[in-house]
């Protein structure tokens, strides 16, 4: 394992967007009969369930990687390895130690979400293997000690802060109702912007959840009414995000809808037959 953390630690990454450039000839074992190491990039993220608009993007954008880089040095190419999580960290944990074992893995794009990130990072960091992540934006993923975890965006303890000046100061509103679908994303992005809301001015007149598996948010739509709010924020991701807005509009409430990055996905427009017209989102 250390000659593999070795290798995994010379591996040259150059990111552009989200394009990994991968070099590592030797004569070691596992090497081809060109003498090259047989090595692959892991991407990890949701490539099926209701969430698979935002993993399929930075899926194909290393399959891109990979075939210009192999098209290029074609006596020594980089494999891709797809690991579909559906965007639930449960799975996405259960596919770590296989993905942290695999030796020929020299370095992972994703995951995609900051849940999934979580699960997986103890088993990356242990068996030294590079994450580079563009949409993980919780901010204490980068407070964990990890040394193997990177991120090439912006985290939520700015964008929360972002969304509630444009929300107060763009749109105006002084009563806004935060909801969020309970994942490690979500609900802190939730946080920050309620918090920020507040030392803004604004008062947060309702403050409450979604269930991101079930399809009835009748509750929150009702209590959406009784708030009285003239601004809704919603913490979460696409699929969640795209049914609450249905049903928000489905009851005839007419204030803006603003989210965060985890919204911004053709899944959340589809998703929301419609309803989806001029709400707003912030990406880092």
């Amino acid at each position: 394992m250390r000659g593999v953390k070795l290798r995994r630690l010379l591996v040259i990454a150059s990111v552009s967007g989200i394009a990994l450039m991968l070099t590592g000839c030797s004569g070691s074992n596992g090497s081809t009969a060109s003498g090259c190491n047989e090595i692959a990039i892991a991407s990890i993220g949701p490539t099926t369930g209701l969430d698979n608009g935002s993993g399929r993007p930075p899926r194909d954008a290393a399959e891109l990687a990979v075939r210009e880089y192999n098209a290029k040095h074609p006596d020594c190419p980089v494999g891709l390895l797809t690991y579909d999580t559906q965007g639930i960290p449960e799975n996405a944990s259960n596919l770590a130690d296989g993905i942290a074992a695999d030796t020929r893995i020299v370095g992972v794009v994703g995951p995609t979400f900051s849940g999934e990130t979580a699960a997986m990072m103890p088993a990356f960091e242990d068996a030294g293997l590079p994450v580079i992540t563009g949409s993980a934006t919780n901010p204490t993923l980068s407070q964990q000690g990890w040394k193997t975890f990177h991120r090439i965006v912006g985290n939520d303890a700015t964008q929360g802060p972002a969304a509630a000046v444009y929300i107060t100061s763009e749109l105006g509103s002084k009563r806004v109702a935060v909801i969020d679908d309970t994942g490690l994303y979500g609900k802190s992005i939730g946080d920050l912007t309620a918090t920020s809301l507040v030392q803004l001015g604004a008062t947060v007149a309702l403050r409450t959840t979604v269930d991101p598996e079930s399809v009835d948010y009748s509750a929150a739509v009702s209590a959406l009414i009784g708030a009285d709010a003239d601004a809704i924020y919603f913490g979460g991701v696409s699929a969640p995000g795209a049914r609450l807005v249905r049903q928000i509009r489905d009851a005839g409430i007419t204030a803006p809808f603003i989210g965060g990055d985890g919204i911004n996905s053709g899944d959340f427009v589809t998703g929301s037959g419609g309803a989806a017209v001029g709400a707003r989102f912030t990406c880092p």
